[in-house]
């Protein structure tokens, strides 16, 4: 990246997308990069529904932490500002960055000239007016003498962020809007990445090579839309090892819409995935272990859930295994592939299906009502 070799450019890049655009594989692909380097500081990448993840108070103790991790000739301040203050976790942000970040990078002992630090989807910050306050903050690297502070941040353009944008000084920061890009790139890459993950899924079920042929990749490529999140949901579900993948394929390719709205094949995407996974015999059910995923703030073991839903764990383990497209289980917690099959279900004018629409309020209410029986 150019900006990041001009030391005289701006100290934040802003990358923002609409949701699908890709904005996080590049953010991993950035700070990939920059680590095998030697010039990553540390990265953070933010999640709505992931706990601690989606805190602005838990950013910048974080991030201190792992500089004081990787970056040796920072760890003795770091370490001094808890000292010094030991209850600086429940301190205000400007407090925790000029302590625990600016104050320690502004010493001597700080070796690096320059250090890069990646954040990712600033939007799934909770927070408004601490997501604002976090890139005030940030600009303020612009004045350090002894390191050259560099901030890599991707979000959606929501409102508040654009906002928190446009206050900071011109010279602060850049933007690049991903949606942007020409669109024949954007459909070469998403092609690309398309045959790469069919020849993988044509090794795995022993598929002869040809499949699928370049008409339906084309058809695939066309219904993406420049949406790498579609391209690579249908692929997972596509790929899906209980399933034909040539059967699964062909009912991708039978589905079309006349909606002329950006997520109109997303959505149309999910929809059918949602129809594929659901568990008839227990619909309301399931479509209840559903909705406590997507608005749980921590996410849970499929044991906890089951728990705390007072329902057999079988039912979640089935329900998360007919998901395997948009859920997958890390560390032995669930989390959502990505949060725009989140803004999806709990959008009633973009889950055209009724039965699949989950009412925020009511999911809360359950979750609320569970926990007390609980207790």
């Amino acid at each position: 990246m150019r900006w990041s070799d001009n030391p005289n450019d701006a100290c934040i890049f802003w990358l923002n997308g609409m949701s699908g655009t890709g904005k996080s594989t590049i953010a991993r692909t950035v700070a990939y990069v920059w680590d095998k380097e030697q010039r990553l500081g540390t990265s953070f990448f933010f999640s709505r529904g992931q706990g601690d993840l989606a805190l602005a108070k838990r950013f910048f103790t974080t991030i201190a932490y792992q500089l004081a991790r990787s970056q040796p000739g920072l760890a003795d301040g770091i370490r001094k500002a808890i000292c010094d203050e030991p209850k600086i976790l429940e301190q205000r942000l400007r407090d925790q960055w000029e302590k625990l970040i600016l104050h320690p990078l502004s010493q001597p002992k700080c070796q690096r000239q320059s250090l890069m630090l990646v954040i990712d989807a600033l939007d799934e910050c909770d927070g408004e007016q601490d997501t604002k306050l976090i890139l005030q903050l940030l600009s303020e690297a612009k004045g350090l003498s002894s390191v050259r502070l560099q901030v890599f941040i991707t979000s959606r353009p929501e409102t508040h962020i654009c906002h928190g944008f446009d206050k900071l000084p011109e010279a602060a920061h850049r933007a690049f809007v991903l949606h942007g890009i020409d669109a024949t790139i954007v459909s070469h890459d998403i092609r690309a990445f398309l045959r790469h993950e069919f020849h993988t899924i044509r090794d795995e079920e022993g598929i002869q090579g040809g499949w699928p042929d370049e008409q339906s990749l084309g058809c695939l490529v066309r219904k993406a839309d420049g949406l790498f999140i579609y391209a690579a949901t249908i692929c997972r579900f596509i790929g899906d090892k209980d399933n034909d993948p040539k059967e699964r394929l062909n009912l991708v390719l039978e589905d079309s819409t006349e909606d002329g709205s950006p997520t109109a094949e997303l959505d149309l995407m999910y929809n059918k995935i949602l129809e594929h996974a659901i568990i008839r015999p227990w619909s309301e059910e399931w479509l209840r272990i559903v909705g406590s995923i997507v608005i749980l703030f921590d996410s849970l073991t499929d044991s906890a859930l089951a728990k705390l839903l007072g329902t057999k764990q079988f039912k979640v383990t089935k329900t998360l295994k007919s998901l395997s497209s948009v859920l997958e289980i890390q560390g032995f917690r669930i989390r959502l592939l990505h949060p725009s099959f989140r803004d999806f279900l709990l959008d009633n004018r973009r889950c055209s299906e009724s039965q699949f629409c989950i009412s925020e309020d009511k999911a809360h209410e359950d979750l609320a009502v569970s926990s007390l029986k609980l207790m």
